[in-house]
């Protein structure tokens, strides 16, 4: 089981990559350009804060794993399969309150996640781990008629169609 997804890797490596390309830059331009100088420092900040963030998720990760490895070690893990899709808070994806989930809390990109009836009483409120995607809290449902479904809070449209349908192993953590 993959924990941390090759597409998370590389895109990780692609922003690394550009910060580390922005620094370099940044030491070659000419001060003559102002502006220019000004939008590179900004996009510096922006690259560096990036850069935090990506470092924060990365112990969240290195937390998570070891988390994940004792479970999964003492045998006390619960795992199952299922069908793992992905959408965005909208009035199209949703019912008539794309804002709040039906645990009566907001839906959050890269935190929330739905499941589907059947898998209710095992998962509703917990926090659990998909393979591939991270850690997600179980407070929403899918409409009635999902079976074996876990889906996915997303930042755009865009994201969510490219995520797909696909069949995950999914980890209770809690």
């Amino acid at each position: 089981m993959g924990l941390i997804s090759d597409d998370h890797s590389r895109r990780m490596a692609k922003v690394l990559q550009k910060y580390a390309d922005a620094k370099v830059t940044k030491e070659l331009i000419a001060i003559d350009d102002k502006a220019a100088v000004r939008k590179l420092r900004h996009r510096i900040l922006e690259l560096e804060d990036t850069k935090r963030e990506l470092e924060e998720n990365q112990e969240i990760l290195t937390a998570d794993i070891t988390t994940l490895e004792a479970l999964i070690a003492t045998g006390s893990a619960k795992t199952f399969t299922v069908d793992v899709t992905a959408y965005t808070a909208s009035a199209d994806e949703t019912d008539d309150t794309p804002n709040v989930t039906a645990f009566m809390e907001a839906p959050v990109p890269g935190k929330t996640c739905a499941v589907s009836r059947d898998l209710k009483a095992k998962l509703a409120g917990k926090e659990i781990w998909v393979e591939g995607v991270g850690r997600r809290r179980v407070n929403d449902l899918v409409a009635a008629r999902f079976q074996n479904t876990v889906d996915i809070v997303m930042n755009n449209k865009h994201e969510a169609f490219e995520f797909g349908r696909q069949s995950l192993q999914i980890i209770v953590l809690n």
